[in-house]
């Protein structure tokens, strides 16, 4: 079979070789996904799901259930803490007080999980676990840094939209607010507004950062771990859920920042009329061959959160595409609200990539959380967007500056209207033949997100945390990273020649 008896055991030692290199250069890596909702955790188990893949040992720990793993392998170990300390409650209201204060809050109940027996158990002794790297879930959690720290080894942050202001800070890119807009600006503005806008959230960020050094210090005093603001320059890099080449807006980024946008795009779902990945119920509404129109707003935004009367709006406009069916995303009593119309099928949670994937998936009505984005522009579909809170008003708003799809006030939505926007997504051809211009400009890139991701990981590794990514700008205080001392420098210079002068000038007089 093999040929000649040396062909054969050249083979052999080569699979045994491979086998054997897989096994020694397999890392111990932990993934810390505490601050984190659904819609974010499909994003980290795509990058764990790649590691266990690779063979690496991973050690996952969250608040939430995962569903996503791939499998259960022998080189997962999870470790589930209560929900409790990641609960969301309500909606963000749109008070920039408000909004602050909401801020303090979730820094205050998430950092409870660290006095978790489960966790202290853990933390108690690093010499029982080693670990090559930590994956962090960032949002709004800088002092989990420090369990990295705990078990020296070196840290990667993930991100789950465009950079902001935080993660700029903390990987030490410069931001140039004047002509980039910020995901959280609901404006997009520039010029003196952006800079304006940006002064705003440096204020925002500075409070935020002072309070997560509070709690940083109660967990990892001094002189046992480094400063707060030490173990912030220590991050290896930083994955983003953006591609800026196609969504924009094109700034300046340090090698530092990786973008990873698409990356729960599976290949798996390449197949458009494969339902190998739904379940028997997905699965016989898809086969039924009828157009489909999905309807999610994501893991944050809840129905109960909402006016009760709001889905008699969605259902009396549903009514009028009998020929379509309508997937939705609900956290009422599905069973009432399947009621009031045969072409509405409801679920708590549906399997999205899936569905969108489905080559009969006429429209997506979102409310333009990154994660959603991202799903959408990989399988082409237009959009209906209904933005909320946070980087969704900016992320709706490039898709209908794109024309990608349109746009409608949940807060003030009639049936009529929800009808003729429908209407005009569903029978105008060129929002169709916009996303799928978009979507191969979206994808066409040297190099995957599954590939970028295992690259620059095992790369960290390769090289100890590879400190030769750190940017400088991470070493400069508030007044160099302005100038400020420079511009002080000139400005003394200017009045001295200017007394100079004078002084000349009445010397010359006399």
């Amino acid at each position: 079979m093999f040929g000649s008896p040396f062909t054969s055991f050249v083979l052999a030692v080569a699979l045994i070789s491979s086998w054997s290199f897989k096994l020694t250069n397999a890392s111990n890596i932990l993934a810390l996904f505490i601050n984190s909702h659904r819609s974010h955790l499909l994003l980290y188990t795509s990058i764990v799901n790649l590691l266990l893949d690779r063979g690496h040992n991973v050690t996952v720990i969250t608040t939430l259930e995962v569903q996503e793993f791939s499998s259960a392998p022998e080189n997962l170990k999870w470790i589930k803490l209560s929900s409790e300390y990641t609960r969301s409650r309500h909606l963000p209201n749109s008070n920039a007080l408000e909004q602050i204060e909401s801020m303090m809050k979730r820094i205050d109940d998430t950092s409870e999980f660290m006095n978790d027996p489960t966790w202290r158990k853990f933390m108690k002794d690093p010499r029982d676990h080693h670990f090559d790297l930590m994956l962090l879930g960032y949002l709004f959690n800088d002092y989990q840094l420090g369990v990295a720290a705990h078990f020296k080894c070196p840290s990667v942050v993930i991100w789950t939209g465009q950079p902001i202001g935080f993660i700029h800070k903390l990987i030490g890119n410069p931001e140039y607010r004047r002509y980039v807009p910020q995901p959280y600006d609901r404006h997009q503005y520039r010029g003196w507004r952006g800079v304006a806008f940006g002064w705003f959230e440096k204020f925002v960020e500075s409070i935020a950062l002072h309070k997560m050094k509070e709690v940083y210090d109660e967990h990892f005093p001094q002189p046992e771990y480094p400063t707060f603001w030490e173990i912030r320059k220590n991050v290896s890099l930083t994955f983003v859920n953006h591609h800026s080449l196609s969504e924009g807006p094109i700034g300046p980024q340090v090698p530092g920042i990786i973008e990873i946008g698409g990356l729960q795009y599976s290949k798996l779902y390449a197949n458009k009329t494969s339902t190998e990945h739904c379940d028997s119920d997905l699965e016989t509404i898809l086969n039924e061959g009828k157009d489909i129109i999905y309807l999610s707003f994501g893991s944050r935004v809840k129905w109960s959160m909402l006016d009760r009367n709001m889905p008699t709006v969605f259902v009396e406009a549903f009514k009028l595409f009998i020929n379509h069916t309508v997937i939705w995303t609900y956290d009422r009593d599905c069973e009432d609200l399947e009621k009031l119309s045969p072409n509405i099928k409801c679920r708590a949670w549906w399997p999205q990539n899936a569905i969108l994937a489905w080559n009969n998936t006429k429209l997506f009505i979102t409310h333009g959380g990154k994660g959603s984005v991202s799903e959408v522009y990989s399988h082409a579909k237009p959009i209906l967007g209904f933005a909320f809170f946070g980087d969704q008003r900016a992320n709706v708003a490039r898709i209908q500056t794109k024309q990608l799809g349109m746009a409608l006030d949940i807060y003030n939505l009639t049936s009529a209207q929800l009808v003729d926007t429908l209407n005009e997504l569903l029978k105008t051809d060129r929002y169709h033949r916009n996303a799928l211009a978009f979507s191969r400009l979206y994808r066409d890139r040297p190099q995957s997100s599954e590939e970028s991701v295992i690259f620059w990981l095992e790369y960290v590794m390769r090289h100890g945390g590879a400190r030769h990514l750190h940017s400088p700008l991470r070493d400069l205080n508030f007044f160099e990273y302005y100038s400020l001392d420079i511009y002080l420098i000139v400005i003394v210079i200017l009045l001295i020649v200017v007394k100079l002068c004078n002084w000349l000038e009445k010397k010359l007089e006399s």
